[in-house]
C-alpha cells in the first residue's frame, strides 16, 4: 500500500464563504489530507531523494524533520511547519512523502489569503438592526489579536452618543450595547476602530436605527 499523505491548513473563504478565514482557525475547521502507509510505514530517515517534502506554490521546504505520528501508530502521522508569509492570494501547498519500502504519494491543497486590512477587522454587524428591544449587539471578527478596540455610536449631526470598549482577541466577538432609555428614536452610526499591535489602525463605520 502507497503512503497516503496529509496537509492541514485553516479553512478558508474559497471553500467556507465569508469569514472562515479566521474562524477556521477559531473554530478548528481545517481541509486536511491525511499522511498514512499501510504496514510499512513512513519514511523518515531523511535520505536524499525520500525526504518528505512540502512545496508552497514554487518553494520546496524539507521537513521530514517536523514530522509527528499519531496517537502511537508508526503508520500514520501529521506534519507541523510555520510557513512563510504568502502574498494575498490563492496558494497551492503540495506534500510529497515516501514509505519505507520507497513508495511515494502526493497530495496537494489550495489557501486563500486575504489582504492584511481585509482579513484583520470582517463581518461587523449589529443586530438586531433596527434595534427594538432595550439592547443590541455589536460583533466582528479578529484573525489576528488588536491592541485594544473602541466602539463609538454618534448621532447623524456627529455628537458621541456611547463610547465601548470591545474584546481584541482573535476570533468571533460580540459587545453588548445597552444605551440608555432617554436614546430618542433615530438612526445613528458607529464605528469600530482597532488599533492593532504593530502600529496600525483599521476603522469601519456603519448605521443603528432605533426604533423603541
Amino acid at each position: 500500500m502507497k503512503p497516503y499523505v496529509e496537509i492541514r491548513v485553516p479553512a478558508t473563504t474559497a471553500n467556507l464563504g465569508p469569514g472562515f478565514d479566521c474562524l477556521g482557525m477559531a473554530l478548528d475547521i481545517w481541509n486536511t489530507v491525511r499522511l498514512e502507509t499501510g504496514g510499512s510505514g513512513i519514511n523518515i530517515t531523511g535520505e536524499t531523494g525520500h525526504e518528505i517534502i512540502l512545496q508552497a506554490d514554487d518553494k520546496s521546504f524539507k521537513v521530514t524533520e517536523f514530522f509527528s505520528n499519531r496517537g502511537g501508530d508508526y503508520r500514520i502521522g501529521f506534519v507541523e511547519f510555520e510557513l512563510p508569509p504568502l502574498d494575498p492570494g490563492t496558494h497551492t501547498l503540495r506534500l510529497k512523502a515516501w514509505d519505507s519500502f520507497n513508495n511515494s504519494a502526493v497530495s496537494q491543497v489550495q489557501l486563500q489569503v486575504g489582504q492584511m486590512g481585509e482579513s484583520v477587522l470582517s463581518e461587523v454587524l449589529f443586530f438586531p438592526n433596527p434595534m427594538v428591544e432595550p439592547n443590541g449587539y455589536f460583533t466582528y471578527i479578529l484573525s489576528a489579536p488588536a491592541e485594544s478596540v473602541r466602539i463609538r455610536v454618534f448621532s447623524l449631526a456627529g455628537k458621541l452618543v456611547d463610547d465601548l470598549e470591545g474584546g481584541n482577541g482573535p476570533g468571533y466577538n460580540q459587545v453588548e450595547w445597552r444605551p440608555s432609555g432617554s436614546l430618542a428614536n433615530s438612526s445613528y452610526l458607529y464605528r469600530i476602530q482597532v488599533a492593532l499591535e504593530d502600529g496600525g489602525e483599521l476603522i469601519k463605520t456603519a448605521a443603528i436605527q432605533v426604533v423603541r
